[in-house]
């Protein structure tokens, strides 16, 4: 994990749950919520956030036919440290984030390396097409 004064440019991809963000109460500071988690557990000011140092995106709920169990948000951290990188050499890493039983979010670290790399290059299949640093606005981000 990086610390607040190393600036390295990564690919994020936070892994949630549907059934834990209801889909009427969805709003920015439930996301919000899931990255400054994330932001925390890596050792970096939550504020970092706020002031637009990371980018993110965030994957559309399907449609309620379809009967989708997890969405993602991908930050691209220390966006203005790079431009146009090649993602073949991006670092990416992914986490769950997940509500226990107060209702507080948690970072969850995949215990199983085989298993987070699997799901990256599974993830990688969406997210190499999302520009760097742009997409989706969230917020002033």
């Amino acid at each position: 994990m990086a610390s607040s004064t190393q600036v390295f440019p990564k690919r994020i991809i936070l892994r949630l749950r549907v059934d834990e963000f209801k889909s009427e109460s969805l709003g920015l500071p439930e996301f919000d919520g899931a990255i400054e988690k994330y932001l925390k557990f890596a050792r970096r000011p939550t504020s970092e956030h706020a002031e637009g140092k990371h980018y993110v995106h965030i994957e559309p709920f399907q449609e309620s036919g379809y009967k989708q169990i997890f969405f993602h948000v991908i930050l691209d951290m220390d966006k203005n440290a790079i431009s146009n990188p090649s993602f073949n050499w991006l670092e990416h890493e992914i986490y769950r984030i997940r509500r226990d039983e107060e209702g507080t979010l948690k970072v969850i670290p995949f215990k199983n390396p085989l298993e987070s790399e699997k799901l990256v290059r599974e993830m990688r299949v969406y997210t190499d097409t999302l520009p760097w640093g742009m997409g989706l606005v969230t917020q002033n981000v």
